[in-house]
């Protein structure tokens, strides 16, 4: 006798749609259904738009140009009194061009070499310190320090307390020894302020950050004589 097989359960032979197809079905909605929607939607359709007025366009912001209070007339007074301080801050005379006081402290403490050539101080291996007036009237200052990297961190930590921002630092050479970096700032004030916050960062390089004197002064130029 032949074996039979079991019997399968039954399966449905009509297809039931999707519980989300059912919810709703615009094909399906009754007539007098679709007679009541009808106005609705032409009446919201029909309905004016709210339309607000465009914003009036923001006022120019004007440029800073100078402070109310700041005389002109009496500004190459204020600068030269500006001057004489940054010079006593700094213990030496620096040079004024262009409206822009400039001091420069070589590096000759530094025996710089590129791949064992030496490199000379006045190649650049210095720091420099430039100090002019802004139409606002402040006194605006931006240079450089010329620093051995075991040097950065005393420096950055002497400005920041002097309210001096860096901003920038990046090495000075390629295969130079020592290592040698430039620390760039920019700061804005009072010019006395300034220069002494700028000097008390000086002070952290070379032998003076041991103690040492600070660099000497360049030797004033010899008078001309004529012959």
């Amino acid at each position: 006798m032949t074996p039979t097989r079991p019997d399968r359960p039954r399966v449905p032979t009509t297809w039931r749609r999707p519980v989300l197809a059912r919810v709703f079905n615009p094909c399906r909605v009754p007539a007098n259904t679709a007679c009541l929607l009808l106005p609705i939607l032409i009446s919201a359709c029909a309905a004016p738009v709210d339309v607000q007025p465009a914003a009036p366009p923001a006022p120019a912001i004007a440029p800073a140009t100078t402070r109310p209070d700041y005389d002109h007339a009496a500004g190459a007074e204020d600068d030269a009194e500006t001057w004489r301080q940054i010079a006593a801050a700094f213990g030496r005379e620096g040079v004024l061009k262009d409206g822009v006081y400039t001091l420069a402290v070589p590096r000759d403490d530094l025996q710089v070499d590129i791949e064992g050539m030496p490199v000379p101080a006045g190649a650049g291996v210095a720091s420099e310190f430039h100090f002019y007036r802004c139409p606002c009237g402040k006194i605006i200052a931006i240079g450089q320090f010329c620093l051995t990297d075991y040097e950065v961190n005393d420096v950055i930590d002497a400005l920041r307390e002097g309210h001096v921002a860096v901003a920038s630092l990046g090495p000075m050479l390629l295969y130079g020894r020592p290592r040698v970096v430039l620390l760039r700032y920019q700061g804005e004030g009072r010019g006395g302020e300034l220069a002494k916050a700028i000097r008390a960062a000086l002070s952290w390089t070379g032998p003076e950050r041991l103690g040492g004197a600070p660099p000497a002064a360049p030797p004033a130029p010899a008078p001309a004589t004529r012959e």
